[in-house]
């Protein structure tokens, strides 16, 4: 009866994993040193890696990784006009012509590195190992890395060859991570990291500064899924002087995978209505722009055609513009063509019935000519004329005044 009693009240859970384990993970480095990821523009870098470690007492994690990235790095707002030399050499001034300034490249440093990561689960520790979902994660760690950095031009993406500090040796860097972990089950977890590393390397970027020294750091977020190959035992449990096992927890994962897919799929819905909300709004918006834009270039166009430009008038027998007669007309047509910059001018020219046909052709074709030269020389842009023509005679105008004048119109072309 005793034995039956122990058996129902078990008083201790399933323990955490333990023994090898073998993962893989994705990073985006972050990085500080002669030229920055947060810069002038953010360049977050990319990369992934592999690890596996050994878990002791369900807490306690010795892990070695493998790590390859790529890191992205510009200059910051005071360093832009910094020069630099082809040697890599950040000099501050221009002392060859070959000097570049930093504000006009950026860095792609490729790495490779490998580490020891001390990792604790502190949760865990806490509760003894026992078995925990989530958990809160600790890990010192230190590592061997070597640099390949490329120099490219921030204009046109080009590569800079014989730019830079192309490579560097393998060098070491110390810091660490803390993240959180959570495991669907006992044999699968997935973890999210935030890590800062203080890296010994000087030209990890492709140039260095003279001192030889500076604080180079890597921040490094990263997600992965780690794959736990060791069992996961019942903890002992002593009753009565007796130890027994308890037998494990029900297996849940799949009601908890349901659940995680069925809210993974309404956030995928809720993401989508928000985005078709959002293309409708900067659809609308749009339309509204081009059809105000519309409305603001019909009224420009209907503006120009209403304007009323006075003639220029001229004596019998002449192409000479006479400002005694003509000076207010011409300050208003200089007026109207500062006023409307972006219209096209055409010019004509006209002649009382007074002289031949061909005199008349001829000095009709002068008067648009010295009308259009005079304008010029006041400073109207010579390539806004589209035409300057001589019209001949102008049969109602007679002889009169009104015949013997050029005459601007505008228009949008």
């Amino acid at each position: 009866m005793q034995a039956q009693t122990n058996s129902e009240t078990p008083t201790e859970q399933q323990s955490n994993p333990r023994g090898f384990y073998l993962g893989a993970q994705a990073h985006s480095p972050l990085m500080w040193g002669d030229l920055f990821s947060l810069g002038k523009e953010t360049r977050p870098g990319y990369g992934g890696g592999v690890f596996a470690g050994y878990t002791i007492g369900g807490w306690f994690s010795p892990e070695l990784s493998f790590d390859y990235g790529i890191g992205r790095l510009g200059a910051k707002e005071h360093q832009i006009n910094d020069y630099f030399n082809k040697a890599g050499i950040i000099k501050y001034v221009q002392y060859a012509p070959t000097d570049m300034k930093l504000g006009d490249i950026y860095s792609k440093a490729q790495y490779m590195q490998a580490g020891l990561r001390l990792q604790m689960g502190l949760v865990s520790l806490i509760r003894g190992g026992h078995y925990t979902p989530f958990d809160i994660e600790l890990a010192p760690a230190i590592y061997a890395q070597k640099f390949s950095p490329t120099l490219y031009a921030a204009a046109d993406n080009k590569k800079l060859d014989g730019y830079g500090i192309a490579e560097s040796g393998w060098n070491y860097a110390a810091g660490g991570d803390l993240g959180l972990r959570y495991r669907f089950s006992p044999k699968v977890s997935a973890h999210l990291r935030g890590g800062l590393l203080w890296m010994r390397n000087e030209a990890f970027e492709g140039v260095n500064n003279d001192p030889l020294w500076r604080v180079n750091l890597m921040a490094n977020a990263s997600v992965g899924v780690t794959f736990h190959l060791g069992k996961t035992a019942p903890n002992p449990v002593k009753t009565d002087g007796q130890t027994s096992m308890v037998p494990p927890a029900p297996d849940d994962s799949d009601q908890k995978a349901a659940e995680a897919e069925r809210l993974r799929q309404e956030q995928l819905a809720r993401e989508q209505a928000e985005k078709e909300a959002q293309a409708k709004m900067l659809a609308d918006a749009e339309k509204q722009r081009m059809a105000d834009a519309e409305a603001k270039a019909k009224a420009y166009q209907n503006e120009v055609a209403a304007l009323r430009i006075p003639p220029v008038y001229f004596r019998r027998g002449s192409a000479v513009i006479h400002k005694d007669i003509n000076e207010e007309n011409l300050n208003e047509i200089l007026r109207v063509l500062h006023a409307y910059p972006e219209t096209a001018i055409r010019i004509e020219g006209w002649c009382d019935v007074t002289g031949t046909e061909r005199i008349n052709a001829l000095l009709s074709q002068q008067r648009a000519d010295s009308l259009r030269n005079y304008l010029t020389g006041k400073g109207i842009n010579s390539q806004r004329f589209v035409s300057a023509k001589g019209m001949g005679v102008d049969e109602v105008g007679g002889y009169s005044q009104e015949a013997r004048r050029v005459v601007v119109t505008l228009s949008l072309e």
